[in-house]
Order: structure tokens, then sequence, then C-alpha cells
């Protein structure tokens, strides 16, 4: 049984580095609806990698160990006793019945704490378990101001979890032979990653957060100046060698985007559209102008009382399209737009 759950806060839980934001001018043209400097300081804090990092893209590791064994010696002779196991069936427990007969009203109950303890504004929860949703509830409001109340189709900025559909758009390309895991970006793309460590960087540490890169002011307000993504690598690169150290970067999960358009000829948002949520059948963007139903989405409530109106935002794929072909690092890391139910969905496909 898996949950997931998307909400609207009394703050932008994602953080001012990875959010964009775009509203329609007096003009018409879709243009940022904030910007703010950032000191030309590219220093970041880099964490240490773990040992070993399992190769599991969107499961989960397990660790086994063997049954544990007593021995004990008696008149010379050594015995071994195995503790007795639990029998083995086929039959997978069933949640559907849980959430049935049982225990809703309780999962409700804490639902209902957790959006009144954490000053939350809407919310909207699913659950799925053997290929289907099997549960859903929604809490509070997708717009407080109008009293517009979320529902099973109200459509959140997904922060990043967005990296997660980026991912599997990745992972098809993969399947076609585009690339893979082991891929170095700069011969399949044409874009220099790479500079200046010798050491050429793999799609693997893209999707790791060990590509040695870290996210800095020119990332930060790429959106208001359109930096070409080949100036950010150069003041985003620590001199690490890829692969050695874990360093979490929205800039470097950002790049997918690039890596996409430059195997694909089209651009990221596009290609998302096409290659995995129509096929799906669900009303999901990472740009707000792709949705069929653009007003069912969730404001934005930022911690400073500032409310962000997706719904009323331009025409933001004119707008990252301005960017260039094969230029893409802003939407694949926070943009995604989708409802709880629909990421449930996603989550099918992966289970």
């Amino acid at each position: 049984m898996m949950l997931t759950y998307l909400c609207g806060c009394s703050g932008d839980i994602s953080g001012v580095s990875e959010s964009v934001y775009i509203s329609e001018s007096s003009a018409g043209e879709a243009v940022p609806a904030y910007a703010e400097e950032t000191p030309d300081d590219t220093a970041a804090h880099v964490t240490q990698a773990p040992e070993t990092i399992t190769e599991s893209i969107t499961g989960t590791s397990r660790e086994t160990t063997a049954a544990s064994r007593e021995t004990r010696t008696e008149t010379s002779v050594k015995t071994e006793e195995t503790e007795p196991q639990p029998e083995v069936t086929d039959t997978e427990p069933d949640d559907t019945a849980f959430f049935a007969e049982a225990d809703t009203e309780r999962f409700s109950e804490r639902l209902h704490e957790i959006y009144s303890d954490y000053g939350i504004i809407g919310m909207s929860v699913a659950v799925f378990s053997g290929g289907e949703v099997i549960y859903t509830e929604n809490i509070g409001y997708a717009d407080r101001e109008n009293n517009k109340e979320s529902t099973d189709d109200t459509k959140y900025r997904a922060a990043s979890v967005s990296k997660l559909a980026s991912t599997i758009l990745l992972m098809q390309l993969c399947d076609r032979g585009k690339l893979t895991v082991d891929s170095y970006l700069t011969d399949v793309t044409g874009i220099d990653f790479d500079y200046p460590v010798k050491d050429k960087m793999k799609l693997w540490h893209l999707l790791t957060h060990t590509a040695g890169i870290i996210d800095t002011y020119m990332y930060e307000n790429g959106i208001i100046y359109k930096y070409d993504i080949e100036k950010i690598l150069k003041k985003s690169h620590t001199g690490l060698e890829p692969g050695t150290v874990f360093n979490y970067c929205n800039f470097g999960a950002g790049a997918m985007g690039a890596v996409v358009e430059s195997l694909t000829g089209e651009y990221f948002h596009s290609f998302a559209k096409k290659a995995l949520f129509d096929p799906l059948g669900m009303d999901a963007a990472y740009v707000a102008d792709y949705l069929k139903d653009r007003e069912s989405c969730a404001n934005i409530y930022d911690y400073d009382g500032e409310i962000f109106k997706v719904s009323e935002w331009g025409r933001t794929s004119e707008y990252y399209e301005s960017f260039g072909l094969g230029n893409s690092y802003l939407t694949a890391q926070c943009e995604l737009l989708i409802s709880a139910s629909d990421l449930a969905r996603l989550g099918i496909v992966l289970s």
C-alpha cells in the first residue's frame, strides 16, 4: 500500500531557489513574477556520499540476512537448531479491505490533525494498492480567497516530486537506446557538461546528485536573465570528481530537461506531455498552459503571505521556449503540476 499527498500550505515549502512563477503582463507577454538578486557566491555545503549508492532510481533497496542459527555442543557432538520460519503464502495483505471496513475514520482524523498542526491551506491525499487508487480525501482550499475547495482534480505544484516524473522520461529514452545511465552527457548531448574536470559526467551522476556541481546565483536567477546552460555549468562545478561526493543539486536535476531536449529535438515540457501524460490520460504538465483545466490548479501561498495564482500564469511554454532548444534547466526539477490522484497513478505504473 502506498500513500501520495500534495498540499498547498502557508508557505512554499520548496524554497525560492527552485520556484519559477510566471504572470501575464499588460502587454500579454509571459514575464517573471518576482526577481531577487543573489550575491556571486558559489560556495555551498557539500556532504560526503555513502560508500555505496544503491543503483535503483525508482525502487527501494532491501537488505536481507540469513535466518539466525544457534549451535550447541553436547558430548562432543555439534548440532544446529534453526528458528522456525513463518509459513509462506501467495496472499498479499488486503489493504483495500482495511480502508473499506475499519480505519478510514481514524485515518481521516489523523489527516485533519496534520492539516491543522502545520497550517496547511489545502491538501489532497490518494492511497493506492494492487494497481488501483483505493482512497482519496481532500481538505481545505485550492483557492482560499474565493472559497474554492480542494478536490480530486485539484492540481498542485509538485516541487521536487517533479524529479520522479522527469526521471521516468529519461528512462524511456534509455529504453529506446538513446543513452544509458552510464552515458557521458557531453558525448550524447553536445553540451559541455565537463568543464573544468577531467573525468566526464554521466547521466547516473545527475540522477544521484553526485555530479560535482552545486546550485549558484546564476541558476537561481536564470529565470530572469535566461543564462545559457553551459555558462551556468562553468560556475557550478566544484572541481570534485563526478561520482565521489553527494550534494543535492536542483540545477543538476533541472539539466535533465536539456538532456531530453538534445536527444529528442523537442522542448522538454512538450515531450513530457506526448510521451508520459497523454498516454496515461492525465491532465498534468510542466507548464500551466498545457493543462486542459488550468482553473483546477491550487494557488501557491508564500511564507511571507504572497499568493501566486497558477491559474492566471501567462504563456509559460512560450517563455521557456525562448531560452532555446537544449537549454532547459528550470522545469524538470520542480515545475510539475499534477493532482494527488494522478501522482498515485504514476506510483502504480512504477510499482
